[in-house]
């Protein structure tokens, strides 16, 4: 009996489990945009139909009726809706990028691409910080 014992104390040693680290509290609205707090002192409430998260250096505030979902996530992410004025920061218009400034053409499987010449799909462009997904007709 004491041999069953320990060697069942043996075995459930050598099963541990660690569970995965999450250092931010992803959330993501109706819209598809999302927006990650670190989940140190992380405080989340919900008063007159608004969803607040706060951790104390960075807050969130929506109404619950716009938000899809919350998840753990390991790193940050700042996906964000694109608003008129970034839409018109960068097109491409018969094979050809226009942008208001330096812009870097990359196709979805992450490959830099010529600024024309493209053909009809969809594209990655980066221009003045950030990356929209553009449409070549």
């Amino acid at each position: 009996m004491k041999a069953l014992v320990s060697l069942l104390m043996l075995a459930a040693s050598a099963c541990t489990m660690q569970a995965q680290s999450y250092d931010f509290l992803t959330l993501k609205k109706a819209g598809g945009s999302e927006t990650s707090l670190g989940i140190d002192h992380l405080k989340i409430t919900f008063a007159d139909g608004q969803l607040i998260a706060s951790n104390g250096t960075q807050s969130f505030s929506a109404p619950i009726s716009e938000m899809q979902s919350m998840f753990f996530a390991a790193e940050a992410t700042g996906i964000a809706q694109a608003t008129a004025t970034d839409a018109s920061q960068v097109s491409i218009v018969n094979g050809t990028l226009r942008a208001t400034q330096h812009a870097q053409v990359y196709s979805l499987d992450g490959r830099q691409m010529p600024t024309a010449g493209l053909q009809p799909g969809t594209y990655l462009v980066k221009a003045g910080g950030k990356t929209f997904k553009v449409i070549a007709r």
